[in-house]
């Protein structure tokens, strides 16, 4: 099952183009005559966090990702937070919920008494009614970048990923509504935010997540994405909120203090070919101080 023609064209959240223009020799998508499909203009939602993700959790986020491709599918849903039915005037054509891998669907696993948390002292603290020093310690531990052991039990952390690449399959309607199987990478080195949406083409997606707990570094997680590539799972990042990345996004130095060069280049291009410009976090087209008179 595949979902998309062309990763580069959804890498721009938008298909846009002219239906009716005229035939270009060797275009994609393009017969002999009519328009061409690629030239269709699709919105959609890439970045989107659940009940899965740590801190829409602490917010009180109880949605799942089922729930969120119902809402962009244009179906009601109900808020846990405040009891309210939403539902969106308008569907959107593709959805990709992207929940942080950092302790992914973790946090919802404590509220069940029987789930495979219960025994986990974090467990036993919210058992206690100690749920807000458990939370705290949770969130001190990626706050260092220190896993608590426990909570990397690969048996577990499996299965939150696949209830995700379970709800983005299930919701998938071809031709209609297209869904990615998809997560945040979080990493936040001295507090320079280099987060990274990474989206998979097939239906399968990769067998586990890859967090900041794996590494900070955005080279590690190109070979991340470049093995996965190998495997078969298609994929692209898209980095966000570079405007709160002190520069580190743009940066003309790799992780490790080297000179970029063309091969670093060039491995970015390949693995992250598009840019997050605006959200309600701020805009990444430029920065006061260093274009004041830009519009």
């Amino acid at each position: 099952m595949r979902r998309i023609q062309s990763l580069p064209l959804l890498a721009a959240m938008v298909m846009i183009g002219t239906a009716g223009a005229q035939e270009t020799v060797g275009e994609p998508g393009r017969g002999k005559k009519g328009p061409n499909p690629f030239n269709n203009v699709y919105f959609g939602e890439q970045h989107l966090h659940t009940v899965a993700s740590a801190d829409a959790f602490s917010f009180g986020t109880r949605g799942t990702a089922v729930d969120a491709y119902k809402y962009a599918k244009g179906e009601p849903i109900v808020l846990a937070t405040t009891g309210e039915t939403v539902q969106k005037s308008t569907p959107y054509d593709w959805a990709a919920v992207t929940d942080h891998a950092v302790y992914l669907g973790q946090m919802s696993m404590l509220l069940d008494p029987n789930g495979p948390m219960k025994d986990t002292p974090v467990g036993k603290q919210m058992a206690a009614g100690e749920g807000e020093a458990a939370f705290q310690a949770l969130f001190n531990s990626v706050a260092i970048n220190q896993p608590v052991d426990y909570m990397m039990d690969p048996k577990i952390m499996r299965s939150a990923w696949q209830a995700q690449i379970d709800a983005a399959n299930d919701a998938y309607e071809p031709g209609k509504f297209t869904t990615l199987i998809a997560f945040e990478w979080t990493s936040q080195p001295n507090y320079m935010n280099l987060h990274h949406n990474v989206f998979f083409r097939d239906d399968e997606g990769p067998k586990r997540v890859f967090s900041s707990f794996d590494s900070e570094h955005r080279e590690d997680l190109w070979s991340y994405q470049e093995h996965q590539r190998s495997l078969g799972h298609e994929n692209f990042s898209i980095p966000h909120n570079s405007n709160v990345s002190d520069g580190g996004m743009f940066a003309v130095h790799s992780s490790d203090g080297d000179p970029i060069d063309a091969e670093w280049a060039q491995r970015s291009q390949r693995n992250s070919p598009a840019v997050e410009i605006i959200q309600t976090k701020g805009a990444s087209e430029t920065h006061p101080a260093l274009a004041p008179s830009d519009e």
